[in-house]
């Protein structure tokens, strides 16, 4: 029997009351205010009287309650970007007024078939939200199981590719940017792999030019109430990235104090910065590509920050220190989206490998050549 006393004050105590097929112990879990109360619920179970009293207490009802308890526990970013936005505008809108204990799995494949057109990280976080909110409705006794924990939802929604400048692309949109009035903007995102609310929360004060690396550590997020600085994503992101000389040549002008990237004395709101900043540079980058008959795609923001995570694994082939680089939390993470299945690469290492001249073998792009 195992004991001990919650965040909340209650007590809960565990009983093993059998084994699986694999002979791993089954456990109950009872709740109490006291010790007492606790061993009295257990007793009445091996007596056979035990009887949870489950509530009639609504979904949308007990989200509510859900949602004030969780906001003070989470970065309110994180809050209203995953848990109120998924309570609010999907989850209370389709169970309705459906009671807690009424909800089964098969309730909650439903859910998820009707949101299959949607990102899988969306249903993912509409999961996570889910799954949080009813073992909390058992943890204070509503409900006996969980209906969410053996559904997997299945987005339907096509994958967009994640793109990517080739080095000859990324160098030319660079010498580009040395001549515009915010290039500094899209270099920096090129050549640090920065997300972009840690490149508009950067200081000068974040940038050692001794040992050229920057410390990142912040970031500006986005809220329904507005904007804040908070801190980096994971702990992976919290980090010191290093920089090469020709960021240092291009910094070392405009080094002050305060905003590395300021906008009015203060740091770029995200939706100010893509339509003032971002999106004027691309059109000016697009028009003279135009003008000097150069070719020209225009990538987003957050397609520089992959532009260098695979320009670092292309010349590396190194996984773990592309991780590092790019701050995954991790390594599996950079894996799924740099290391691709890329035939050609395939055939040469099973060629280099099992050839008996490998002296004279050629790779595939010599043998396109």
């Amino acid at each position: 029997m195992k004991r001990k006393t919650r965040k909340d004050g209650r007590v809960e105590m565990k009983i093993t009351i059998g084994r699986d097929i694999n002979g791993k112990p089954i456990r109950k879990t009872f709740y109490g205010k006291t010790e007492k109360e606790c061993k009295a619920k257990i007793k009445a179970y091996w007596q056979g009287e035990y009887k949870p009293t489950y509530s009639d207490i609504t979904l949308a009802e007990w989200a509510d309650k859900w949602l004030e308890i969780k906001k003070g526990k989470v970065k309110e970013s994180t809050y209203e970007s995953t848990y109120k936005n998924a309570v609010e505008v999907h989850i209370k809108p389709y169970f309705k007024n459906a009671r807690l204990r009424d909800i089964k799995p098969i309730d909650i494949e439903k859910f998820f078939r009707a949101k299959a057109h949607m990102s899988a990280s969306m249903l993912s976080k509409m999961r996570i939200t889910l799954r949080a909110m009813f073992e909390s409705a058992i943890d204070n006794e509503l409900i006996g199981r969980n209906p969410v924990k053996s559904v997997k939802p299945v987005s339907k929604q096509n994958k967009v590719e994640k793109r990517a400048y080739t080095m000859e692309e990324a160098r030319q949109l660079i010498e580009f940017c040395k001549t515009h009035p915010d290039g500094l903007h899209a270099i920096m995102l090129l050549k640090t792999g920065l997300r972009i609310g840690e490149m508009l929360a950067l200081q000068w004060s974040d940038i050692d030019f001794k040992n050229m690396t920057i410390t990142v550590s912040k970031a500006v997020t986005r809220l329904a109430s507005g904007r804040e600085i908070s801190s980096a994503k994971t702990e992976a992101s919290n980090d010191t990235i290093p920089f090469d000389d020709e960021l240092k040549e291009l910094l070392l002008p405009r080094r002050g104090v305060g905003w590395v990237f300021p906008d009015k004395g203060t740091y770029f709101d995200y939706t100010v910065w893509l339509q003032r900043v971002y999106n004027k540079l691309m059109r000016d980058y697009k028009a003279w590509c135009e003008e000097n008959n150069k070719p020209c795609r225009i990538l987003t923001p957050h397609e520089l920050r992959h532009t260098y995570g695979s320009l670092i694994y292309n010349a590396t082939r190194d996984i773990y220190i592309t991780s590092k680089l790019m701050r995954h939390s991790n390594i599996s993470t950079t894996s799924k989206v740099y290391v691709h299945e890329d035939m050609d690469t395939k055939r040469d290492a099973v060629l280099t490998t099992f050839s008996p001249k490998t002296d004279d073998i050629l790779t595939t792009k010599q043998r396109h050549e």
